[in-house]
């Protein structure tokens, strides 16, 4: 038998590929409605949203020819909010597409933007929201808002100051919170109250006679502690020059 020799040169390449005819989008119809609870349940297996979703979808979806819309949060709560309520607003670039929505990892159900949630406790929420196409393809990587409600205002307490009566002419005044990441704003006597850290120094020569200092935290949702305080259990810091 003659051998053969093929030249080295010489390579074929093929790509064999096979075209499902399935579809493999979710295509149940969504629940009517959107029920907003007021305690967070676990995901369900029939829908709830992953936990690390990001804030917009992309995941690949820009590629031209994509089955899968877009979802994209238009408007939505500051990361920290002192309010029970909140309004969440979203678009999808398929004009014709329908939404779902999930509330701390809730099942998703129909709903329309805007979307106004009621009732919400104090703590971390999660909302989520995917876009669903007539065709039924959902989008993969719903877009999604996480924040925190405060309702609770911060706790002021002044750590150190002048004595009633202090022969000095200027005065320092050194102060804290009972929540991280506060911030402050003191008021010394008829002026109004401004912006201000710890430690203050009151430097312009004071004048003969009683002055007044008074502080108060804001925390990082805007709530405003309602009693400004010197020491604890004292309200305001007063002082004989």
């Amino acid at each position: 038998m003659r051998a053969v020799t093929v030249p080295c040169s010489l390579l074929f390449v093929f790509v064999l590929s096979a075209t499902g005819c399935g579809n493999s989008a979710d295509t149940g119809s969504p629940d009517s409605g959107f029920v907003v609870a007021g305690d967070a349940g676990a995901p369900s297996d029939d829908g709830g949203p992953d936990a690390d979703v990001d804030a917009g979808s992309d995941g690949g979806q820009e590629d031209a020819g994509s089955p899968f819309p877009e979802t994209t949060l238009t408007a939505a709560p500051p990361g920290a909010s002192p309010f029970t309520s909140a309004e969440l607003a979203f678009v999808s670039d398929d004009p014709l597409a329908t939404f779902e929505c999930s509330l701390d990892f809730l099942p998703y159900a129909a709903c329309t933007s805007p979307v106004h949630l009621t009732g919400l406790q104090d703590g971390t929420h999660t909302f989520a929201v995917r876009a669903r196409n007539a065709e039924g393809d959902v989008d993969p990587t719903p877009a999604r808002a996480m924040w925190t409600v405060d309702t609770v205002p911060p706790e002021t307490d002044i750590d150190s100051g002048p004595t009633p009566t202090t022969p000095g002419s200027t005065a320092t005044f050194t102060f804290s919170a009972n929540e991280a990441g506060a911030i402050f704003e003191c008021a010394f006597d008829a002026n109004g109250f401004a912006p201000c850290t710890s430690p203050f120094e009151i430097a312009a020569p004071l004048g003969t006679g009683t002055h007044t200092f008074w502080v108060r935290a804001v925390d990082a949702a805007g709530n405003i502690d309602p009693r400004p305080r010197r020491r604890p259990g004292a309200a305001g810091a007063c002082c004989s020059a």
